[in-house]
């Protein structure tokens, strides 16, 4: 089977912008608009510094084949 690098997505809160992607638990965020990401705190810091569009590419552990893509919008501070 092959190893996913990334940050697993284990909840998603109500009325959240992830939640208005239709991503379920279980997505592994493998790139944040293109930078590849290895940990939590990567992607929470990457976040921070993003405003704009957001482009989530991963995976779902139980399909390994093909990526997914979720994108949202991040007002600037």
């Amino acid at each position: 089977m092959k190893k996913i690098q990334g940050v697993k997505v284990v909840s998603i809160y109500k009325f959240s912008k992830i939640e208005e992607t239709n991503m379920e638990p279980d997505f592994i965020i493998t790139k944040l608009n293109d930078t590849p990401i290895y940990g939590v705190d990567q992607l929470v810091r990457t976040l921070k510094s993003t405003s704009g569009k957001v482009v989530l590419e991963g995976f779902y552990e139980q399909d390994l084949k093909e990526p997914y893509y979720y994108s949202f919008t991040l007002e600037e501070e």
